[in-house]
């Protein structure tokens, strides 16, 4: 299940992922994810149902509009520009003040809580751990949306052989598209840093290591503030992170993320070649090592980061479709 939410405009990069069978969102849509990402199914889910005394993983919401649906957005030219501005500098630091105000609510109430995550982008909101009986409570607070239990899901196994193929791929490697200049965010089990397939040179890559270490300097970004110089690995992957581990080894998972970046973009040249083999990769791990599947927290960390990285392309693979479920729904 592809599903992939570009952060621009580029008819170059909706003619790639229409060929890749993934699902485009046009760019003045993207702020409706925000409170409809994941759909909670049985039949791929992990965990639950639970208990009042249960330790669950939630997710709040807050009312405080993300920064895809500040009104501001629509003065400028493209989301990469509105995220370069003072202006959203300045919306990042009123949600995390909207952030710290819930939280300190929810210490008044004398609730168990470890908070976890903090978004701003996508969502407005923070994950966190608590006893799965107080979620009624946290929702009655003031600056509270809704309250979302963090499912887990499974992973879908990949059955193409010769995907590029398959996909089209070939057909628009004709045209000479090769996807110079765009960066795609590949929220999946993480990449064999090792592979030949990903040790070819990108012809003009748009982002350098100091175009990373400015982008963590100047966004609240929810891995915090870690130096380029440990998540940035070369001109095809300037970014990789474990979203699932919190640290920044996306080695070592299932090989299913080091398959899908393959097929969007391998660059080794005549020998293994992608859609895409110019495309820049920013390799998210939301998977688990082990059979631990991916949870929404991590998925949704993801997510936010990627749109303040201005990544083009957002791929992710998970066994559901796309809608996150209010604990009403739940229970």
């Amino acid at each position: 299940d592809l599903h992939s939410f570009p952060t621009r405009r580029s008819s170059d990069l909706r003619t790639l992922f229409f060929l890749s069978f993934s699902f485009l969102v046009p760019e003045a849509s993207i702020s409706a994810i925000e409170s409809n990402i994941f759909e909670k199914n049985k039949d791929t889910l992990i965990d639950g149902p639970y208990n009042d005394n249960d330790k669950v993983s939630i997710i709040v919401e807050l009312k405080t509009d993300p920064l895809l649906s500040q009104p501001k957005l629509k003065a400028y030219s493209s989301t990469e520009e509105y995220l370069q501005s003072n202006s959203a500098q300045k919306e990042q630091l009123s949600i995390a003040e909207a952030e710290k105000k819930v939280e300190r609510q929810i210490n008044q109430k004398d609730i168990d809580i470890k908070i976890k995550k903090k978004y701003s982008a996508v969502i407005s909101g923070f994950s966190a751990e608590i006893s799965y009986g107080d979620i009624e409570e946290i929702r009655k607070i003031k600056g509270v949306k809704n309250v979302f239990v963090g499912e887990k899901y499974k992973l879908i196994e990949p059955k193409l052989s010769d995907s590029v193929s398959t996909i089209g791929g070939s057909t628009v490697q004709e045209t000479g598209y090769t996807g110079k200049g765009t960066a795609v965010a590949i929220l999946d089990t993480g990449l064999d840093m090792n592979h030949e397939a990903f040790k070819g040179s990108v012809n003009n890559p748009r982002y350098e290591k100091s175009d990373i270490a400015e982008s963590i300097k100047n966004n609240r970004l929810t891995i915090g503030k870690l130096s380029a110089d440990v998540v940035y690995h070369s001109s095809k992957i300037p970014y990789a992170f474990d979203y699932a581990g919190n640290d920044y080894n996306v080695s070592g998972g299932p090989s299913h993320g080091t398959h899908v970046a393959g097929i969007t973009g391998a660059n080794s040249g005549d020998k293994i070649k992608g859609v895409a083999p110019d495309a820049q990769f920013f390799i998210m791990k939301v998977f688990r090592d082990s059979q631990g599947g991916a949870s929404d927290e991590d998925i949704l960390a993801a997510l936010d980061d990627s749109i303040k990285l201005e990544c083009d392309i957002i791929n992710r693979s998970e066994e559901h479709t796309s809608e996150l479920q209010s604990h009403e729904l739940i229970s």
